[in-house]
């Protein structure tokens, strides 16, 4: 019982710290970097300041229902997270703290400075920032986990 406790702790550590981290990145972008301006490291990655004010992928949106659609996910995810801590399901927690704390990053550019910092251009992809990042490990996360009980379900048929 006690090491499911500290993994909890654990993860919940590591998911605050890269909460902090694409908080001070996005912070460093706006600071330090004009719209469009950017820093290139290697030939295929830049740092680049690009204020999104669509949705994923930059596409277009009618802002207040953003706001709306954010808030209805972030509940529905809160709900599901509740329940997930509740049956002591590790990697469904990671996976969807994973995935609220990413959208409620993004949710605060979107409050602070009425767009979503992205800053990482890797040229092949749209521009995007760690937040999505982690979006997207907590949706990793859940569909391996949910490949696992799957497999493990059928296995013991």
């Amino acid at each position: 019982m006690k090491q499911i406790t500290k993994n909890f702790v654990l993860i919940n550590l590591g998911i605050f710290f890269l909460f902090l981290a694409d908080r001070f990145l996005k912070w460093s972008a706006i600071s330090f970097l004009g719209e469009g301006q950017n820093y290139v490291f290697l030939k295929f990655f830049r740092i680049e300041l690009y204020l999104n004010k669509g949705i994923a992928f930059s596409v277009p949106f009618y802002l207040p229902l953003i706001y709306f659609v954010n808030l209805s996910i972030l509940l529905i995810l809160f709900a599901f997270l509740r329940k997930e801590y509740l049956k002591k399901n590790q990697a469904a927690v990671a996976g969807l703290t994973l995935i609220a704390v990413g959208a409620i990053s993004n949710l605060l550019d979107r409050l602070i400075q009425g767009a979503v910092i992205d800053f990482v251009n890797l040229r092949i992809l749209p521009i995007f920032n760690l937040a999505d990042l982690m979006i997207i490990a907590g949706v990793l996360v859940l569909v391996f986990h949910m490949r696992t009980l799957n497999n493990y379900k059928t296995l013991s048929s």
